[in-house]
């Protein structure tokens, strides 16, 4: 939701925009057959949340089809939602972008990074949504597909990443990413994939995997983040992360 205001006049035609945006993301974890009772709360929590952009990961089509049939959700532009794909991210957006696309990745999942640009307080914002490589051993692989990612907007500035990026606080990505961004979660370390306290997580971990926190909305540029936290939310496998975000 908006800090200030974020109006539509269907009269006149205009946006009145506000001096901040929520951003939200969400792995919503494609099994669709559980889906049939976690896609309808998944959507209902979004509204009640009224997020500015929100970054979805591992959204089925069936999932699409709910969720752009949604009359609540009429209010926001929808990108990549199409293709052959099992699932896919998605990403929505109040504001209507300027410029969309997709990066391609090296991948063993066919993994691929949608990017939106859009006009906030007369300055461009670049959000690219990211579910990087998962498989344990895939450190190599992460980096990789991180170094074309910022290859890809390395004029993009401000830049927002914000998905689901398979490594938790202690793994090595860490060192790559915080070089180049800020992470919107500073200090607080709510794990958000939580196989302890999530019964979906605890479903779909592999092997020995402990709770990490895997989702990330990381900044570059002059952004200023606040009011960052982790809804605790039993819909996915994993939890869902909110932050406050400005362009001074």
């Amino acid at each position: 939701m908006r800090t200030i205001l974020f109006l539509l006049s269907a009269l006149f035609n205009v946006t009145v925009l506000a001096e901040s945006l929520t951003m939200m993301s969400w792995n919503v974890y494609f099994d669709d057959i559980s889906g049939k009772t976690r896609y309808e709360n998944i959507i209902k929590s979004i509204i009640e949340t009224d997020p500015d952009i929100l970054c979805l990961q591992e959204v089925t089509n069936q999932f699409i089809n709910q969720l752009t049939n949604n009359p609540q959700l009429k209010k926001y532009t929808f990108s990549n939602t199409q293709g052959r794909k099992n699932y896919r991210n998605i990403t929505l957006s109040k504001i209507k972008p300027i410029q969309s696309g997709i990066i391609k990745l090296s991948s063993n999942m066919n993994r691929e990074a949608p990017f939106i640009k859009i006009q906030f307080e007369h300055k461009s914002l670049s959000i690219i949504n990211l579910h990087l490589d998962s498989m344990p051993n895939d450190t190599a692989l992460r980096i990789k597909q991180l170094k074309q990612v910022l290859k890809y907007t390395k004029n993009e500035k401000p830049l927002l990443l914000c998905g689901d990026m398979n490594f938790g606080n202690d793994d090595y990505e860490n060192t790559f990413i915080n070089a180049t961004f800020k992470d919107t979660a500073k200090a607080d370390t709510t794990k958000t994939y939580n196989v302890d306290r999530n019964q979906l997580a605890r479903k779909t971990k592999f092997i020995f995997e402990k709770s990490r926190r895997l989702d990330r909305i990381l900044i570059k540029g002059n952004i200023i983040s606040s009011n960052y936290h982790v809804l605790i939310l039993p819909y996915s496998d994993h939890y869902p992360i909110i932050s406050t975000l400005s362009l001074p």
